[in-house]
């Protein structure tokens, strides 16, 4: 059924009259499920409008990153909890294109092997309204990831020059012993800290804010998978297996 047009019908199918649009559930789905809708369709797009605008205004600033962040954003990790809050708008963009989907093979006017085009444009539509705000920040954080890794390579270098002038040129300090030095510690701190700038993201966009848009997006369509995978005839085959027979 299309949720946002003004009559009831399928997709792909004619407007005919129906007398039951004056009961009073037509009335209800006409005059208040489909304002409510509205209402929080374009109450979750004012709100993508001004958080883009703001992350826009923010990368024009002169932002000092810091590449030896642990969050490897160069600070910037927050980013990813307020993003975190777009996971119902994803998952309410999927409901929406499965249940129309649904009833377009119901109606016989969407064959299922053309489900995995519309799919794609569904899912490459989320990404690119979760992810693409955050997409302001690639040059701050490719120039900070730069600058990082030069600023951390030379105090590598001075550390590591040290170190080796200190314990490796055969003149060790006599009143110190190797065992037990902070100098090793030292240098494994550096190393780890050298790792984390040479894994800076040139996106704000972590593993876990992927796992749940993923999940947000795709565990929507999984009741077409009934389509093609029967669960009569799944669990025809289960017991098959068990049986054997």
């Amino acid at each position: 059924m299309a949720v946002t047009g003004s009559s009831l019908q399928s997709l792909g199918e004619s407007g005919v009259y129906d007398p039951k649009r004056t009961a009073l559930a037509a009335f209800v789905y006409f005059q208040i499920g489909l304002t409510v809708f509205r209402f929080l369709l374009f109450r979750w797009a004012w709100k993508l409008a001004l958080w883009t605008w703001f992350l826009w205004r923010v990368s024009r600033l002169d932002l000092h990153l810091l590449p030896g962040h642990p969050d490897r954003d160069g600070g910037l990790g927050r980013l990813e909890g307020v993003h975190e809050r777009f996971t119902p708008l994803v998952a309410a963009i999927s409901v929406l294109e499965c249940s129309a989907m649904v009833e377009a093979f119901s109606s016989g006017t969407f064959a299922t092997s053309d489900a995995y085009l519309l799919l794609a444009l569904v899912l490459l539509l989320e990404a690119a309204v979760v992810f693409g705000p955050l997409l302001v920040f690639i040059d701050k954080l490719c120039v900070g990831r730069l600058k990082g890794m030069a600023v951390y390579s030379s105090l590598a270098s001075r550390y590591v020059a040290g170190f080796e002038a200190k314990w490796t040129s055969g003149r060790s300090p006599e009143d110190e012993k190797l065992l037990g030095t902070p100098d090793l510690q030292s240098l494994a701190d550096l190393a780890n800290s050298f790792s984390v700038v040479r894994s800076m993201r040139w996106i704000t966009i972590g593993p876990r804010l992927l796992t749940m848009m993923a999940m947000a997006a795709l565990v929507p369509f999984s009741p077409l998978l009934l389509f093609k995978y029967p669960l009569a005839e799944l669990a025809q085959k289960l017991i098959q297996h068990l049986v054997g027979m």
